[in-house]
């Protein structure tokens, strides 16, 4: 039997964060997996990146691959929203820029918020990113920062090649969408901070049962602050009315939901990869790597091995 490919995955975000406390956050990271034993893809807006290429570079060094999460990840960069042009022009000076810093290609995207479009999608596949991993393939987007996004609902759950106009559906696109794993809940950290980590443990031996079958690769995210447990808890912010309605960035009285103790939080995540790394039938690999594995340049419409 074929061992399921496990990609863990990062965002990496310092508009809400000082750059020490992601410089912090990033070395528990780096130590973390260095323990277990397994690569990681951490997707860095480029913004952040220049900030911090001692880190990038120490990732780099231990063997991570690194991704583009956008220019800077602050607030109205949404490329579901912005101008193609726009988006062209964001994407153009992320990747040199990201690229500047790394000293190598970077060939795998992530979104901010997971938002993107067609043009998005094109724009990537003329910058030569190989692998886009923005889709939540049957995520309820009513849970998200997304409320409206049912196309979700419908997109494919294995790795496909999208279309140039409907990201959600496969098209003749030579860029790989690489969804994260989702059923109604997506598998990331968020969910974990409010149900738990047996929960998680529940999730990824039901997805990996699924992939066995289908051959699809499971698909992790967090954040490299959820590994630190020396930081200040995320202060609970007072109640208001409107966080009940559907904002630029979804509904947020559902932050009011997470777990908020730091040491918590590390616990979880490292109990869930201690887990998944205890479980026979896996083999953990970056984006690149996927990718490498399915084949880059093959037909639009193949089907990924897994």
């Amino acid at each position: 039997m074929t061992d399921v490919p496990v990609l863990v995955t990062y965002d990496i975000h310092i508009a809400n964060y000082s750059v020490d406390m992601i410089r912090r956050a990033l070395h528990a990271a780096l130590a973390e997996h260095e323990r277990i034993g397994l690569r990681a893809t951490f997707f860095f807006p480029a913004e952040a990146a220049r900030l911090l290429s001692d880190e990038v570079g120490e990732l780099v060094a231990a063997g991570h691959e690194i991704g583009c999460h956008g220019l800077t990840h602050r607030p109205g960069e949404l490329y579901d929203r912005l101008p193609p042009e726009e988006q062209r022009e964001r994407l153009r000076q992320a990747t040199i820029e990201l690229e500047d810093v790394v000293q190598d290609r970077v060939r795998a995207f992530r979104a901010p918020a997971f938002r993107i479009s067609g043009p998005t999608l094109r724009a990537l596949e003329d910058l030569g990113y190989e692998a886009d991993l923005s889709m939540n393939s049957q995520r309820l987007g009513l849970l998200s920062s997304d409320v409206w996004n049912v196309s979700w609902l419908v997109a494919p759950r294995l790795p496909y090649h999208p279309d140039e106009r409907r990201p959600w559906r496969a098209g003749r696109l030579r860029l790989w969408e690489i969804p994260l794993s989702c059923f109604v809940l997506p598998f990331m950290s968020m969910t974990m901070l409010v149900l738990g980590a047996r929960y998680m443990r529940w999730f990824f031996r039901a997805l990996l049962a699924e992939s066995r079958i289908s051959g699809k690769p499971i698909v992790f995210m967090t954040h490299p602050e959820e590994l630190l447990a020396e930081r200040d808890a995320a202060p609970m912010r007072s109640f208001r009315w409107r966080d009940l309605l559907p904002s630029e960035y979804g509904f947020q009285f559902r932050y009011r939901l997470v777990e908020r103790d730091p040491a918590v939080i590390a616990d979880r995540n490292r109990s869930l990869f201690d887990h998944m790394r205890s479980v026979d039938g896996r083999r953990f690999v970056t984006a690149a790597e996927y990718v490498r594995g399915i084949g880059v340049g093959t037909e639009a419409g193949d089907r990924p091995v897994g």
